[in-house]
């Protein structure tokens, strides 16, 4: 855009993403048994063992959803304030900043990507897996 970084830098306090992602029916949402080597895949790493993974139930009759599966949707949210260690990283980027260390950088301050917000909400039993990839895995974090 043509901003000098320093700009940049001393402007903004804080960055947010977030997405729509559809919540499960409470009234007909399924347990399912999702495989260990998937789980970790997708960065499930710090889970209990009496988690329960939950699917969309779409062949139900369920008043509440109309068979869908789902009722209604909840944000998930990435928010990445600007430290100033990120300051550092912004200003001392030169002409190309480099994202994955800044997002890294931000992780390591205790930042939630969107892909663990997502997490979080499938462990909580208000989404199912599929949906999280669905909406925020384009990649690999």
């Amino acid at each position: 855009m043509g901003i000098e970084p320093f700009l940049i830098a001393s402007s903004i306090n804080l960055v947010v993403a977030q997405r729509l992602i559809r919540t499960l029916c409470s009234d007909c949402k399924e347990p399912i048994q999702e495989s260990p080597e998937m789980l970790a895949a997708y960065g499930f790493t710090d889970i209990q063992e009496d988690t329960v993974f939950y699917t969309a139930n779409r062949d139900s009759n369920c008043m509440t959803c109309g068979g869908t599966g789902f009722d209604g949707r909840r944000a998930i949210c990435e928010a990445l304030p600007f430290t100033t260690d990120i300051r550092k990283h912004i200003v001392t980027a030169g002409e190309t900043v480099n994202e994955q260390e800044i997002q890294a950088s931000a992780v390591e301050d205790g930042m939630v990507t969107l892909q663990g917000a997502a997490r979080a909400a499938v462990v909580r039993g208000e989404t199912s897996v599929e949906e999280m990839l669905r909406v925020v895995f384009t990649g690999m974090e």
